[in-house]
């Protein structure tokens, strides 16, 4: 049985960065039949998210994207995500992509997906733009649906 872990990224300050934290909220109130663990990491400098994924296991990180089709939930494995090559870009400092190159480095192997949608509003808010706050619970399915395959 897969472990999943579950990690939300963003800044619940900017608008539509805080998208991973607002499905994270979702997840929240699901019972999982399998083991899930959830990850908040607000504003996440890429140290937190590289001891994170350390740990190894299954991954589902839900982020948004700089880039990407409008109202559509991505999904891409991480697999595919190399040398800041990948098929999306974070709105971070720090690319995912960065990242999970540097555990390759250590000779550490990520599994998983990374999850989300173009952002829109990345202005001072506490609140998700309100195509995001339409794309919430479906990318919490999306997320269910990869967790229970």
């Amino acid at each position: 049985m897969m472990n999943y872990k579950v990690v939300g990224l963003g800044n619940p300050l900017m608008g539509d960065d805080a998208f991973g934290l607002f499905v994270l909220e979702e997840l929240k109130k699901i019972d999982f039949k399998k083991k899930v663990t959830l990850y908040y990491l607000p504003t996440p400098s890429p140290w937190q998210i590289y001891e994170v994924l350390l740990g190894g296991g299954d991954f589902i990180i839900v982020d948004v994207f700089e880039k990407g089709t409008d109202g559509i939930i991505e999904v891409f494995p991480l697999s595919e995500l190399s040398k800041g090559s990948g098929k999306f870009k974070t709105v971070h400092d720090i690319n995912i992509n960065q990242v999970i190159d540097l555990l390759r480095l250590n000779e550490k192997e990520v599994k998983g997906f990374v999850v989300g949608t173009k952002g829109y509003n990345f202005n001072i808010s506490l609140n998700l733009s309100e195509r995001l706050e339409k794309l919430v619970l479906p990318c919490v399915k999306k997320i269910i649906e990869i967790i229970e395959r």
